[in-house]
């Protein structure tokens, strides 16, 4: 083979693999032009754009949502606390507290007893309608006060808050002189209850000591023997204040003046 003949040979093979090398860029090209150099990590290679962009599910607007459950309170009863007391303080009857704690006595706890508080009952709201656009005037709607819980209330409306409002609201465990206790409660102004007496009709007298019984709050008064905290008292006696042969318990101020009676008949 001359040289002639070699650098022709050359040089045709040189012609041949660029016409070969251009027809691959012609025909790959343009295919690979439109698509992304790498797909998301995140997201399958199957999955459509358009379900990508789609945004989480959840409640469309104008529907509820999951109900919230409000969480209970739970309370330690303290030395002097009463559940008339508690119940103003959580905004909840006496009642309701009763329920959720399965009381039978409402003036009986003990202190460090823990107690459910269950969370306060809502008044629904009236839906307010839109007047109509052409017509008579239409009637002003009246707003008419929700009816008051159930269960005793600390201030009746007939009483001034500067007036004396005691009342003996209960008598437990009557003629049983180891159980047997009287329930004081004030629902008028705060009153230091020293040197005042609760006494009986067949001349059995209790005088209390220094202490004062604040508005909406109560105190028991035990016929045994026992020592007194500022919820409880005890009279000391060996047999019962409140039994059969009585028929009437009597409270009496500094003065004399009786200020609450209870009739036991």
């Amino acid at each position: 083979m001359t040289r002639q003949q070699a650098v022709f040979i050359i040089a045709l093979n040189a012609t041949i693999s660029l016409v070969i090398s251009l027809l691959v860029v012609w025909l790959v090209g343009p295919r690979r032009a439109g698509l992304p150099s790498a797909l998301p990590h995140s997201l399958p290679a199957d999955l459509p754009a358009a379900e990508a962009a789609l945004p989480p599910e959840g409640p469309s607007p104008g529907q509820p949502g999951l109900p919230v459950t409000p969480t209970p309170i739970l309370h330690r009863v303290k030395e002097g606390e009463t559940l008339l007391w508690i119940a103003m303080k959580y905004d909840v009857s006496v009642e309701a507290i009763m329920e959720a704690n399965d009381l039978v006595n409402p003036d009986v706890l003990a202190v460090g007893q823990e107690l459910i508080i269950p969370a306060p009952e809502t008044e629904p709201t009236a839906e307010v309608q839109p007047a109509a656009e052409a017509g008579p005037v239409a009637e002003t709607a009246t707003a008419t006060p929700s009816p008051t819980k159930a269960g005793p209330s600390p201030t009746p409306p007939s009483t001034p808050v500067g007036e004396y409002r005691l009342e003996i609201t209960q008598i437990v465990a009557r003629g049983r002189q180891e159980a047997e206790v009287l329930v004081l409660t004030n629902y008028g102004r705060d009153v230091r209850l020293q040197g005042w007496t609760l006494s009986n009709d067949r001349g059995k007298v209790y005088t209390f000591p220094n202490l004062t019984l604040f508005r909406g709050n109560s105190v028991r008064i035990y016929t045994s023997k026992g020592r007194n905290t500022p919820s409880d008292l005890y009279w000391g006696l060996d047999s019962a204040a409140w039994g059969t042969d009585a028929q009437v318990a009597m409270l009496k101020d500094v003065d004399g003046k009786v200020q609450a009676t209870k009739d036991l008949e």
